[in-house]
């Protein structure tokens, strides 16, 4: 059984903006219409993850004034029952720091996960926002230069003990590596080739065959709201947004597509996979 750490938007907003995407003069406009939109896409968007299998929710409580502690993909990494804690570039963010890692000191007392680690202070690492598993691959791809930092790769990498792809993002907008970036299941690679450097984009060429596994969205649609900010959980893909052009490419390589709607969260730059953290993912 999946388990996975997700946290209600009891008090998520848009209060301040660390992305293009954030625009809080517009949340203060119309905010009671998007509380009431982001509690009901966010409990839609759980009630679909359920359908898909039997996934155990672990909830981190939400606390009033931190409002990005529903993202909870940027809480850290976890892999093998093994936990690296985020440590956030923004001062905005790094309230959220002392909550997680109580959440996963209980985590840890269910024996959900084994061990806690956390990043030296003077290095930046944003969980799962930036460090994705590719299970196909058995790797890790690391997105580095607009949240985390490069030199956390290592650190990744020895903690893990697994290869560690880093990913160079040249676009504020593409903030985290999981707003570009989807490995899916059968070794297909969901991304956005403009969002990278050309290094970064060599070695995505390298580990992904470019003819068979790389699904490249054509639809200006599907880069703006990214539909690669998606879970793919066996042949199941959860995502807030897809054209349909974009869906019977993944249909035809054998996925079911799961939309579940977040506008609310997407004024924040989040989709599904900003949502949720999985705690069960491991090595073969």
């Amino acid at each position: 059984m999946p388990d996975i750490l997700v946290c209600n938007p009891e008090y998520f907003e848009v209060s301040y903006s660390i992305n293009p995407f954030m625009v809080p003069t517009d949340w203060e406009i119309n905010k009671e219409k998007y509380y009431i939109r982001a509690k009901s896409e966010w409990k839609r968007f759980v009630t679909e993850l359920q359908k898909i299998t039997d996934v155990d929710l672990h909830n981190i409580p939400p606390s009033p004034g931190i409002p990005d502690l529903v993202f909870t993909a940027n809480a850290g990494s976890v892999l093998n029952k093994k936990a690296l804690l985020s440590r956030f570039k923004h001062s905005q963010r790094q309230a959220e720091e002392p909550y997680f890692l109580t959440m996963f000191e209980e985590l840890k007392k269910k024996k959900i996960i084994d061990t806690i680690e956390t990043m030296p202070d003077d290095i930046f690492f944003e969980g799962c926002g930036d460090c994705l598993w590719d299970a196909h691959r058995q790797v890790l791809w690391f997105g580095y230069g607009q949240r985390s930092d490069l030199d956390a790769a290592n650190i990744i990498k020895d903690y893990f003990n697994v290869k560690v792809l880093p990913l160079q993002l040249t676009s504020n907008v593409f903030y985290h590596l999981d707003t570009c970036f989807c490995p899916l299941t059968n070794g297909e690679v969901l991304y956005y080739p403009n969002a990278f450097s050309s290094e970064a984009l060599r070695l995505i060429n390298e580990y992904v065959d470019m003819g068979k596994e790389a699904i490249i969205p054509h639809e200006w649609s599907d880069i703006t709201k990214l539909a690669m900010n998606a879970i793919c959980i066996g042949n199941d893909v959860v995502i807030s947004y897809a054209s349909a052009d974009l869906e019977c490419r993944l249909y035809d390589k054998g996925y079911n597509v799961i939309k579940t709607p977040l506008d609310s969260f997407l004024k924040s730059g989040g989709g599904p996979a900003c949502l949720h953290l999985s705690l069960s993912m491991k090595t073969n």
